[in-house]
């Protein structure tokens, strides 16, 4: 099964996966959108009309083809999670709230098994968490803001692209009052010096702590003076985390919760609330002691990830998020290869909160795959 589109120059590349009864796609067609914003129908008629509308943009048209798959796979999952959060109001209103950051997280799944690779997949991602946020800048106090945070996960002229496929994909009065919010919003980016590319912050620590809400000056750099500096392994279970550390930082201590639960004797489906305890006191440790450390779990979610991450920066240590990616085939062999193997239904189910870690987390991201 592969990630590329085949007929993006007939219209035809939505059909067939229609044709080939792809589940993701075929569940939109008994969605339904409220009848002022989409008066078109259902979501599966929407993202029909999404992708013949993406095919006629001049900014389609122009783009190589690795740009055409990107912006084509985009439509076609920038909705894919409104199934999961449609709901229909007391006043008789449907809306989906959360739809985008959930169908980031779906479209990665999605992706990950087609084989997709992990930079395209991230951009296709990306595009879709952030495909609301266009029609809401100029509601902003300060729009350059948004417009910066966008740039430092993707292309904000990509995502203008979408957002007037979007737009122009359904039937509804306001229609011309969403593109020129589009327009608004390049004219934003532009002005940012981001519309097409990522805006140039003054420093990893000023890029992390404006985004955070901490620094108002993008064009300067914040004053550091870190009492250590953390590493926060990120990734699936049989990624190599392992491996990166005898590579990259055998020379460090580690705090790792898969040997807590194996000291403690606790199962991996057991209460976890004793390994996370004694992994905090052990951090504490570390971090009293002004002592740089790793901290190797599979923190897949931003959630899980905000709770050490605020642990770390409490005592003001550098943090570096190392997030690891491989192909599902590699890690369905690596898995098996471990001496714990994590059972693969456990690893299916934890792809279903797998959040990718974003520029905004910490003061620097690696990403390796």
């Amino acid at each position: 099964m592969t990630w590329q589109l085949q007929g993006l120059d007939d219209e035809t590349f939505a059909q067939k996966l229609l044709d080939e009864n792809t589940t993701w796609l075929t569940d939109l067609k008994d969605c339904p959108q409220d009848p002022i914003h989409h008066a078109e129908g259902d979501v599966l008629t929407h993202v029909l009309m999404v992708c013949q509308e993406l095919l006629r943009l001049n900014g389609f048209q122009e783009s190589d083809l690795q740009t055409q798959q990107i912006l084509a796979w985009a439509a076609l999952l920038h909705d894919v999670a409104k199934p999961a959060c449609t709901v229909e109001q007391p006043d008789g209103r449907i809306s989906s709230p959360g739809h985008a950051s959930r169908g980031a997280a779906r479209a990665r799944r999605i992706l990950w098994e087609r084989d997709c690779p992990f930079p395209i997949r991230e951009q296709i991602c990306n595009l879709v968490y952030y495909h609301m946020r266009v029609f809401w800048a100029l509601e902003q106090d300060d729009p350059s803001r948004l417009v910066r945070e966008i740039s430092a996960h993707c292309s904000c002229h990509l995502l203008s692209i979408l957002a007037t496929a979007d737009a122009r994909g359904r039937k509804c009065k306001d229609q011309l009052d969403l593109l020129d919010k589009v327009e608004l919003f390049r004219e934003a980016a532009r002005e940012a010096h981001c519309l097409y590319e990522t805006y140039p912050f003054a420093s990893d620590t000023g890029r992390f702590q404006y985004l955070q809400g901490k620094w108002h000056n993008p064009e300067l750099a914040p004053y550091e003076d870190f009492r250590c500096r953390v590493i926060l392994l990120s990734g699936l279970p049989g990624v190599g985390k392992d491996t990166w550390i005898h590579n990259h930082g055998s020379h460090l201590p580690v705090v790792s919760l898969d040997n807590i639960r194996r000291q403690l004797n606790i199962a991996p489906k057991s209460n976890q609330a004793r390994v996370a305890d004694l992994a905090r006191e052990k951090a504490r440790a570390y971090l009293r002691a002004k002592q740089d450390f790793i901290w190797n779990a599979t923190n897949l979610s931003k959630m899980i990830r905000a709770k050490s991450l605020s642990l770390f920066l409490e005592y003001n240590a550098h943090v570096t998020i190392v997030y690891l990616d491989k192909s599902m085939k590699t890690i369905e062999q690596q898995n098996r290869e471990r001496e714990n193997s994590v059972p693969w239904e456990a690893i299916e189910k934890m792809t279903n909160r797998w959040e990718v870690p974003s520029p905004r987390e910490a003061h620097s991201v690696k990403y390796h795959w």
